[in-house]
């Protein structure tokens, strides 16, 4: 998993793929990136678009060197009203976003014409205009949307197993079905493997997967 992206750099001499050279002799076949500054209030600022450019063109990059991309994505607020994914308590600055607004009342069914469905697609819209990009180049790419759900932290895990499957079934659809984006491996990914109720269902990813957080040099 890269970190900051020296936007300066190729992909061999990023930080964390140096270190990862230095400690065992091989460069990682398996790179992460984030689309951490991809959306957002500052998301159209000039760096934070070199940013997200950079990344993409090292996600290419890496492909032809024969290795595989992978993708997180540290949502921020989709309301572009602060620049923060954390929820109050877990980080400053925190957004209060309320995905579940974009519900029907009393359903997980999506309104349509809710600001809130309106503000969260629009960001998925541009999401998968990066993916695009990487398969007109005929890349593929693992994708690990809004995860460690089931953690109290970000704003996508904040309410039910059920309001927060229907999210991850959103962002799939509007991704695939909408968009046209087939080139990815989609992963889930809950904070414990006991949370069967946030499962979205098995036709909505690949891999199933659990952060697990040692303490520093601990790779056991």
């Amino acid at each position: 998993m890269t970190g900051d992206i020296n936007t300066s750099a190729d992909i061999l001499s990023q930080e964390d793929v140096k270190a990862v050279y230095t400690a065992g002799g091989h460069y990682p076949a398996l790179i992460g990136f984030d689309f951490l500054f991809a959306t957002g209030p500052k998301a159209s600022e000039s760096w934070y678009q070199e940013y997200t450019n950079k990344t993409i063109s090292l996600a290419e990059e890496l492909w032809k060197k024969g290795g595989i991309p992978a993708f997180t994505w540290h949502w921020k607020d989709p309301s572009d009203q602060v620049d923060a994914f954390y929820v109050q308590g877990s980080g400053d600055p925190y957004t209060t976003f309320d995905f579940t607004q974009a519900f029907i009342p009393g359903t997980t069914e999506w309104d349509g014409e809710s600001d809130t469905y309106k503000q969260m697609t629009e960001d998925l819209d541009h999401i998968a205009s990066l993916f695009l990009q990487l398969q007109e180049a005929d890349i593929a790419a693992i994708f690990r949307p809004i995860h460690e759900s089931g953690g109290s932290w970000f704003w996508w895990s904040t309410h039910t197993g059920e309001e927060f499957a229907a999210l991850y079934r959103l962002i799939y659809d509007r991704i695939v079905n909408k968009n046209g984006v087939k080139n990815l491996i989609w992963v889930f990914n809950p904070q414990d493997a006991t949370f069967t109720s946030w499962d979205p269902g098995a036709n909505y990813y690949d891999v199933l997967s659990v952060d697990i957080y040692n303490d520093t040099n601990n790779h056991v």
